[in-house]
């Protein structure tokens, strides 16, 4: 997996990770769901990225899911502001 990206995106606004492995297994971590359930963003954060490079030789892929409706109402707020002035 040295050759993907992982995405500069918060993790606030992942939805899910989809990690495919070497032998083909499949896995989600759902980032939404953890941070429902009170994990710290950066702690979470912190798990996910250590996990992920402990296993890189293992991983033959990473999809990173975002959740739009979350990245919409940070970034309306925003927009209207920057809009208004115009």
């Amino acid at each position: 997996m040295a050759d993907i990206d992982k995405p500069e995106a918060p993790i606030s606004v992942i939805e899910k990770i989809e990690i495919e492995l070497l032998d083909g297994t499949l896995f989600d971590i759902n980032v939404r769901e953890l941070l429902d359930e009170g994990f710290d963003e950066h702690e979470l954060e912190n798990l996910i990225n250590t996990k992920m490079d402990a296993a890189d030789h293992l991983i033959k892929d990473a999809h990173f899911y975002i959740n739009a409706d979350h990245v919409a109402n940070t970034v309306q707020p925003i927009t209207n502001r920057i809009l208004k002035n115009l």
